[in-house]
């Protein structure tokens, strides 16, 4: 069960950091153009969801 909330903490961390990059492409010269777009929509997208099982696995409750 230790492994499973492991691996939830580093989904949590890869989705947050992908988020955060996607969110902040123009900021850091990766963007494109100026607008935010259709890449970076994606990115956030992904980011949450991963963000999202991440949180879900490393709060389950241990069970037998």
């Amino acid at each position: 069960m230790e492994n499973i909330r492991t691996l939830g903490v580093i989904l949590l961390a890869i989705g947050v950091m992908t988020l955060v990059l996607a969110i902040g492409a123009d900021v850091i010269g990766l963007g494109q153009t100026r607008a935010f777009g259709f890449k970076q929509i994606a990115g956030a997208v992904v980011g949450v969801l991963v963000a999202a099982i991440g949180s879900f696995m490393a709060l389950q409750k241990q069970t037998i």
